[in-house]
């Protein structure tokens, strides 16, 4: 590393924020985040924290993305990687469980034993001068290391593969930092190393106790400089500085109004989406298009019904004018394309027909389309074609648009629409309903902007 520049250490699962001095800059990550968004191979030192490690993990998360070439070419580059905390388990990734440490290529030996015989070895090596200081600290252990073998995975990785193969030869080789009596690893670096030259290394550290995140920090001062402000303990909250009960008395009020103001936007949203439900008769399709016509059509005093079998209809409609009572049976249809096929006027009739049959009533036939729903109403072209207007004036069918439809809405909604009439002129048409034929303007559904300059 050049002289003019900060060591970059990530921390891998210790949430400890982003920071700097004079000689580090440091950055925190979580495990479960995707593996796209973080370059271990720009940081010169790698923390991984596995004491709060969530031992089921995505699939292209960080830590999936580890594996022996990309440890291993980092540790060529004389990267040093700490394993803070018990690595003695497995992580759950979709449809396949590792071991924590299989990204290393070798498989480990442990004893899970615990005691608090500790003999620290002091190796004449500056790569482990800075670790000695935590280490001297440490009254228990929970496990200890016996020995360590590479895997078939290391041995066929780029830089593992044996020289007799033609590989470099790299390998690790286990220097015990603190050993128990055994002269079992408690604290151990695994040098990465090729012939007599060692490069980088990877330090398993173990926790100090019980007291798994205060000796986390404490391990990132002594041995990597890196200071971490403590969280305020509990019993600290009981306690009131001078001049805070007249700020705590304006927080509660502060509160209180914008609990009260929330309440009055979340009540104003759902206000405003129930308002704008309407507008779905303009875009919707299939059963919510037939739903929001329904709502709309009873809205206009209609009574509509769903049919009991399936076949019969989209909706049974019946409405009052003249003092007398009015059924119609509805096809309500949309379509991407701009015209309508003549399919769904055909159907119409058929239903009308078999109403006739079935209970002696005649009934109006109605046509409600949706048309090139993907685009603006106001610039839709004339939905039916000319054989459409003549089939419908020969059926005996009304046929309307949504937006026409949205448009008598909006004059009901104003109380500007006969709706007496407008029911008498659905039900008297042989074919095309448009604006003209209701005596309302043919006006498209209105933006913000033309609402708001009609209310000045």
């Amino acid at each position: 590393m050049s002289e003019n520049r900060h060591k970059k250490i990530a921390i891998v699962g210790g949430d400890v924020g982003s920071g700097s001095n004079e000689q580090l800059r440091w950055d925190s990550f979580k495990w479960e985040q995707p593996s796209s968004t973080v370059n271990l191979h720009d940081y010169d030192v790698w923390v991984f924290q596995v004491i709060s490690f969530r031992q089921e993990v995505p699939h292209k998360s960080l830590f999936a993305s580890l594996n022996v070439d990309y440890v291993c070419e980092a540790l060529h580059r004389d990267t040093q990687i700490f394993v803070f905390g018990d690595p003695c388990f497995n992580v759950r990734l979709p449809n396949l469980n590792k071991q924590f440490l299989e990204w290393s290529g070798y498989a480990f030996d442990w004893k899970r034993a615990a005691g608090d015989t500790i003999d620290i070895q002091l190796i004449t090596d500056s790569m482990f001068d800075e670790l000695y200081p935590y280490l001297r600290g440490l009254r228990r252990w929970n496990y200890s290391l016996r020995a360590i073998y590479p895997e078939r995975s290391f041995n066929e990785s780029k830089l593992g593969m044996p020289k007799g193969y033609g590989g470099p030869g790299y390998f690790f080789n286990p220097v015990h930092l603190a050993v128990n009596r055994h002269k079992e690893g408690i604290c151990s670096a695994l040098e990465f190393r090729q012939g007599g030259h060692t490069h980088g290394a990877i330090f398993l550290v173990p926790e100090n106790e019980d007291s798994s995140i205060p000796a986390f920090h404490e391990f990132l001062r002594t041995t990597l400089g890196i200071e971490v402000q403590e969280n305020a303990p509990t019993w600290v909250d009981s306690i009131v500085a001078p001049r805070q009960a007249p700020l705590d008395a304006e927080i509660s009020r502060l509160q209180e109004e914008i609990d009260i103001a929330r309440q009055h936007l979340t009540d104003a949203q759902h206000e405003r989406d129930s308002i704008r439900a309407c507008l779905e008769v303009l875009y919707q399709s299939g059963n919510a298009l037939e739903q929001s016509v329904q709502t709309m059509l009873e809205s206009l005093t209609g009574t509509l019904i769903q049919p009991p079998a399936k076949g019969e209809a989209d909706r049974f409609l019946s409405v009052t004018f003249d003092g007398e009572e009015h059924k119609a049976v509805l096809e309500i249809k949309s379509t991407k394309n701009e015209q309508f096929n003549i399919k769904g006027l055909r159907q119409v009739k058929e239903w009308r027909d078999n109403y006739l049959m079935a209970s002696g009533e005649e009934a109006k036939a109605i046509f409600i389309g949706n048309s090139d729903i993907t685009t603006d109403p106001s610039k839709r072209p004339s939905p039916f074609p000319d054989q459409w207007v003549k089939s419908a004036e020969k059926f005996k069918v009304a046929c309307i648009t949504t937006p026409i439809l949205y448009h008598a809405f909006e004059l009901h909604v104003a109380g500007q629409l006969d709706t007496e009439r407008f029911w008498k002129t659905l039900f008297t048409t042989d074919g095309i309903v448009n604006a003209h034929s209701l005596s309302i303007a043919e006006l498209p559904p209105q933006s913000a902007d033309v609402q708001a300059r009609s209310g000045e």
